[in-house]
């Protein structure tokens, strides 16, 4: 007659369910801690400025392509820029010709916050020329020149009340001749050509 042999429980592996709760918290925690900081500032900051030159690209693009003259205003009181196709060049915006308006997003405003100048520019826009109300205007003609060459300043609100936040500005320029469009970033105490 044989006789049973009696076998061990089997040992249960794994892990339980609030073991693996907490865990995940300490995973959670311990990334946020550790991970890349995101300046949400500076993302908005960076869309804005490939925003502008991106409008101020298209402006060109179109005076070229269409063969009229193309305005492109700055209203800072406003926060915007309107894109404007002057059909008949008359430098005045009429009821026919179309309009495009740019608005900038929370948080960025026309300014050089705590960077220094850029070349000596000193004014948020340099552009002299006016349209409208007084809003300084540059105009991109039908071989793909500009009215003048100028510099545009857009930083964060946080710049705006202080230097603290030199890093939170950024400059566009457009040469005069080939309507050139340079987008500028204050990095590491130095202006350097990225945006």
């Amino acid at each position: 007659m044989s006789v049973p042999v009696p076998h061990a429980a089997p040992t249960k592996r794994g892990f339980t369910l609030m073991e693996l709760v907490v865990i995940m918290a300490l995973i959670g925690i311990i990334a946020g801690i550790a991970g890349p900081r995101i300046d949400l500032a500076k993302y908005r900051l960076d869309s804005a400025a490939l925003e502008l030159s991106t409008g101020l690209h298209g402006a060109q693009q179109t005076a070229l392509l269409r063969g009229h003259n193309v305005n492109f205003v700055f209203e800072p009181n406003l926060n915007r820029m309107i894109l404007h196709l002057d059909a008949d060049n008359d430098k005045l915006a009429g009821s026919s010709e179309s309009q495009r308006v740019i608005e900038f997003g929370e948080g960025v405003v026309f300014g050089r916050g705590g960077a220094p100048a850029l070349n000596g520019v000193t004014n948020d826009i340099s552009f002299t020329e006016t349209w409208g109300s007084g809003s300084p205007v540059v105009r991109f003609y039908r071989n793909g020149s500009t009215s003048e060459a100028g510099t545009v300043y857009i930083t964060s609100k946080q710049a705006q009340l202080g230097s603290t936040y030199a890093e939170h500005s950024r400059a566009i320029q457009i040469e005069r001749a080939t309507g050139r469009i340079r987008c500028f970033s204050y990095k590491s105490g130095s202006w350097q050509e990225k945006c």
